[in-house]
Formats: C-alpha cells, structure tokens, sequence
C-alpha cells in the first residue's frame, strides 16, 4: 500500500512538471481577499497570485510537500523532495524524516488547485484553515524566518484529478 502511495504521488508530480495548466476558475470568500473582482461567469485567467501555469504555481512557492501535523495556525510538512531526472519524492507515512515547521499569516489564503492531468488545466476554488488535514498536499507561498520558519501568506491545496 505504502508503495503504491509513493508510486502515485510521483506519477503525479511528474504529469504536473511536463505539462502546463489552462483556465482557472476561484470564488468568492469572506475570508478571501482578492486583488481584483471575478468576471460574472466565475472564470479567472490566472492572476500573479494564482498563475494559470501549475508550473508557476511550483515556481512562486517556498515550499510543497504533505501535512504532518496540523492546527489552526499553523502544520508541520513533510516536504517534497527532488530526485534525479526532474522526479518529485515524497516520504511514505511513517517515514518522514525532514519536517519543515509552517505558520499561517493572520492575512493567509487558503485555495484548493483543483489540476486535471489529462488536459492540464487547473482551477482554483476558495478554501479555510479547516480544509487543511493530515496527509493534505500542500503548495505554500511565503518567507522563511531567522529560525527557519514559513511564514505563509498563501496555502494552496493540491488536488490531482482526472486519473
């Protein structure tokens, strides 16, 4: 089971750095600020913030990786590591042994990316603090401390979908 895990989660970064994503779709929140408003049909074409390349959405991010732990200010991710070739590693359950410690700015978004690799688009849709659980892909924007800890301003939660 453990191995299928991993096997799934490399398949799918993998799908994710080959391949550029299309339209986006967000909506409004209450907790959700946004730097401009949405079209009347809900679609958003990428903004800075939320690129319309998943591959960007990588690139602006300090961090990816899978909850370990979880609260309401903050979680503790195991993070995805680089192997050879371009590969993406992520630690079987229980076997983690890199945490990065990760704490939620008071103004800190919350998205789910919803990324169908079959046509590599990617949609956005608002999401909280309580969409965030154990073993959660995470893609976190932000900046590190002195005791290298993330500060997050954006949480991006990772969902692969259309396989």
């Amino acid at each position: 089971m453990k191995h299928k895990m991993i096997l799934l989660f490399v398949i799918m970064i993998l799908v994710l750095a080959c391949v550029g994503c299309g339209q986006q779709t967000q909506e409004e929140s209450p907790n959700q600020s946004s730097t401009a408003p949405l079209p009347a049909n809900g679609q958003d074409t990428g903004t800075d913030e939320n690129p319309s390349d998943a591959n960007k959405l990588f690139e602006i991010s300090n961090l990816s990786g899978t909850v370990y732990e979880f609260t309401e200010t903050g979680c503790t991710v195991s993070p995805t590591k680089e192997g050879g070739e371009g590969e993406a590693i992520q630690d079987a359950p229980g076997y983690e042994d890199t945490f990065v410690s990760v704490v939620y700015d008071s103004d800190c978004t919350f998205w789910i990316a919803h990324v169908d690799i079959q046509t590599a688009t990617a949609a956005y849709e608002t999401a909280t603090v309580e969409n965030v659980k154990k073993q959660t892909s995470l893609i976190i924007c932000g900046d590190y401390d002195e005791n290298d800890v993330l500060h997050a301003n954006r949480v991006f939660i990772h969902r692969i979908e259309g396989m």
